[in-house]
């Protein structure tokens, strides 16, 4: 018996532009902020009003979104210890002394000082030099403030104990 040509329902085409419930948005670096969210679409509409500066607020901040920052101990807790370990790894382990003398032994490899005995001992002092210690509470301290400064959302009234250690 000869093969019948199978049945296939065609897909009808459309075009974008034609189409006025799809509304193309510029890429957001060629529109002003403002006017963007003007041109946006009538979605403001079907929104109580006191929603829509929130919502176009959100927009505009997730355009520009930051880096994600390094996950909490308490969020890696709760993932599969497989991907925690693969997470953990890059993380500095142990007390200041330790993590100092573990960044200096990094950076002295990264700059071509093959290991041995000298960077041991360099490492090692960097770990136990005060001045250096401070010096590292205090970037700490000035990268948190900076970030927390930036951030909108962070209230010193609702985590007291983070503003009396950024005024140390």
């Amino acid at each position: 018996p000869a093969a019948e040509p199978m049945e296939v329902q065609e897909i009808e085409e459309v075009e974008i532009e034609s189409t006025p419930n799809l509304i193309r948005e510029p890429p957001v670096g060629d529109v002003p902020p403002t006017q963007h969210i003007n041109q946006v679409m009538g979605w403001q509409s079907a929104l109580p009003s006191e929603w829509v500066p929130i919502i176009s607020r959100d927009s505009q901040r997730q355009r520009r979104q930051s880096p994600q920052g390094p996950f909490s101990d308490a969020y890696l807790s709760g993932m599969p210890s497989k991907r925690r370990k693969l997470i953990t790894s890059t993380k500095p382990q142990g007390n200041l002394s330790q993590v100092i003398s573990e960044s200096m032994a990094t950076a002295l490899g990264a700059a071509g000082m093959s290991s041995g005995p000298e960077v041991d001992v360099i490492a090692q002092r960097a770990g136990q030099d005060n001045t250096l210690r401070a010096a590292y509470r205090e970037q700490v301290r000035t990268t948190l403030r900076h970030n927390l400064n930036s951030n909108p959302d962070y209230l010193p009234d609702k985590y007291p104990n983070t503003a009396k250690y950024l005024k140390k």
